[in-house]
């Protein structure tokens, strides 16, 4: 790892497997912006818009303060930071797992029938 941003974008990837995994708890702050604190610090990954779309902005506390941070960019041509798919990726597991999104669907497919197969198209 070399660039400026490479060790928070590993904190994402990190934060998203360990959140699929079970072994990182988000907390909802608002409507768009959900936090984990381990021992050491604490992070928090939010919506900037407060729309839970991009832009999102990972930032990293310390005692409080706020010590570091990951904010969608995006090239005069538009085309994204390369850290933006997992600065992406990390908020959506947050919402996800802060929201429990995996519970309410499980609870709904309870309550339905199973579809049937879909069957295939003609070409």
């Amino acid at each position: 790892m070399d660039g400026p941003y490479d060790r928070l974008i590993e904190l994402c990837e990190r934060l998203s497997a360990g959140t699929q995994s079970g072994q990182v708890a988000w907390h909802a702050q608002e409507a768009t912006s959900f936090s984990w604190s381990g021992s050491s610090g604490a992070v928090n990954v939010r919506s900037l818009d407060e729309d839970g779309e991009e832009p999102f902005e990972l930032a990293v506390f310390a005692s409080g303060q706020k010590v570091e941070s990951l904010v969608s960019e995006w090239a005069e041509d538009e085309s994204p930071a390369p850290w933006n798919a997992a600065l992406g990726r990390a908020y959506r597991a947050a919402r996800r797992q802060a929201l429990g999104v995996d519970k309410i669907l499980d609870d709904l497919f309870a309550e339905l029938p199973k579809a049937k197969p879909r069957e295939a198209q003609p070409s």
